[in-house]
């Protein structure tokens, strides 16, 4: 996504600029849209904290930018897929199914799960159950295993037998057929928000440092 200036608001204030002053109007919208991006970034992280509840006080930002230059008046944002934050909160961002994670890459890989299917972990279940569950059925572990959709979808998952809390067989992860997020954050939002709350700030303070610095 793209932030560009109002060049219509701009003109309006620079028609009473002196010949100094729209000298340095170029480097003066470089450095606010640059501004504005890095505050869209800061903003999404906090959007992210606060609205999915999360324990962390630091992550990551999902957003990166391209900077804008004086001959190319945009900055640009993206969402950085190189990195580990993208993958959790993708489907936050753009809605519909979220991606494979390991354990179901895996079941897919030796047929036991469709393309168009996901695990659900059941209630109480701990955040290290996935990699162990997959550790153990690459151990051939009988104690786990595995009933697909092909032989009965409302008993498809995965299973532990003589499960040490409740000392008997349990569903660790149900099998369905989609798992659709909607989306949740909207970039588009968040810059309008910070543009309406910053840009005129940004810029007036851009201008009037290239001023005494120019003169």
């Amino acid at each position: 996504m793209k932030i560009e200036t109002n060049k219509n608001d701009i003109k309006k204030m620079i028609d009473k600029f002196s010949d100094i002053e729209k000298k340095q109007v170029p480097f003066a919208t470089m450095i606010t849209l640059n501004k504005l991006a890095f505050s869209v970034m800061q903003e999404q992280k906090k959007e992210t904290l606060s609205d999915l509840a999360w324990k962390r006080k630091n992550i990551p930002s999902t957003i990166r930018y391209i900077k804008a230059t004086k001959s190319n008046q945009v900055a640009e944002l993206f969402l950085n897929k190189k990195s580990w934050i993208y993958y959790a909160l993708k489907q936050h961002f753009l809605g519909g199914e979220r991606h494979s994670k390991g354990l179901e890459n895996y079941l897919k890989s030796k047929y036991l799960l469709e393309k168009n299917e996901y695990l659900i972990p059941v209630n109480g279940l701990k955040k290290t159950a996935s990699k162990i569950a997959m550790e153990e059925l690459k151990k051939n572990n009988t104690n786990f295993y595995v009933i697909s959709s092909r032989i009965s979808y409302q008993k498809a998952g995965i299973y532990q037998r003589n499960n040490a809390k409740f000392n008997r067989t349990v569903m660790l992860f149900k099998i369905v057929k989609s798992s659709e997020y909607k989306k949740r954050f909207d970039l588009e939002d968040t810059v309008i928000k910070v543009h309406k709350q910053y840009g005129k700030q940004f810029f007036v303070e851009a201008l009037e440092n290239a001023i005494k610095t120019a003169k």
